[in-house]
């Protein structure tokens, strides 16, 4: 093992030992279906013995599926590597392309099985990384259901794209720099 990943793996170890369990994640993204497309991503977070944090932000000219990806890959950039994660998601095609479907496409030159490039792929492809760096499980919830993390998560995209419309009505705001689907 090179250095960087002994110091990596014992990093991790060190982790689950002094927080005793899982990071826990909840992820969600939402995108209006008319003009302007308003889009928004979510999450929450709770390392045992830290803080709680979450975070959510939106733009303009994206899809769900897009949010849906940039909600779990703002919660990874944000988070030190530590004690292995539970994601919670509602999106089968984000869990669907990090576990199943990613490490496919990378062997097919991102390419989907009709041979069409990846959508995406901006996304998955360091998001591959960053899951690998994590040690993430990744865990399936039904949406507007009981899921108290889900419900929270899916609140602050509700949130999010309110006042992103609003700021869009009224020439204010700043909006997030990945909107452009690919």
């Amino acid at each position: 093992m090179t250095g960087f990943l002994t110091k990596l793996k014992e990093n991790k170890e060190a982790n689950v030992a002094a927080y005793g369990g899982y990071t826990v994640i909840h992820t969600d993204g939402g995108c209006q279906t008319h003009h302007p497309h308003i889009g928004a991503w979510a999450w929450s977070a709770h390392a045992p013995g830290q803080p709680f944090k979450y975070a959510k932000g939106a733009m303009l000219g994206t899809t769900n599926n897009r949010m849906e990806l940039l909600a779990i890959y703002r919660a990874l950039e944000e988070l030190e590597i530590g004690p292995p994660i539970k994601l919670y998601s509602d999106s089968m095609y984000a869990i669907n392309s990090l576990t199943i479907w990613g490490p496919g496409w990378f062997k097919k030159g991102w390419k989907n099985s009709e041979g069409n490039p990846v959508k995406n792929r901006d996304l998955i492809e360091p998001l591959l990384m960053l899951v690998g760096l994590h040690q993430v499980e990744f865990l399936h919830v039904k949406g507007h259901s009981t899921n108290i993390g889900n419900n929270l998560v899916d609140s602050l995209c509700v949130k999010a794209i309110v006042e992103a419309e609003y700021a869009w009505k009224n020439g204010v705001g700043v909006f997030d720099d990945m909107a452009a689907p690919s």
